[in-house]
């Protein structure tokens, strides 16, 4: 498989290097939108968040960010970024 396919390839299931790369890629690329949707929520108080699928792990910090008091469960496929950690 060559580099570019198998770095494309790393969407469905991250591992490695270049899984490492397409989650930082993800993290920056979907920022804004991130930012966006969580500024519709900012009146919430969650005491439990979870989030499912979380990818390079951004959008779980600026989560807790914002609900400092909440506690959170991730659970990502990707072990090598924190894969399943709870904070």
């Amino acid at each position: 498989m060559g580099l570019f396919k198998n770095y494309l390839s790393q969407t469905r299931k991250p591992e490695g290097f270049l899984g490492k790369m397409m989650l930082k890629g993800m993290n920056s690329g979907h920022a804004k939108m991130a930012d966006w949707g969580m500024g519709a929520i900012k009146d919430l108080t969650p005491e439990m968040i979870a989030e499912i699928g979380c990818g390079g792990g951004r959008n779980a910090g600026a989560l807790l960010e914002l609900f400092p008091e909440a506690r959170a469960v991730r659970q990502e496929y990707f072990k090598a970024l924190g894969g399943g950690d709870k904070a």
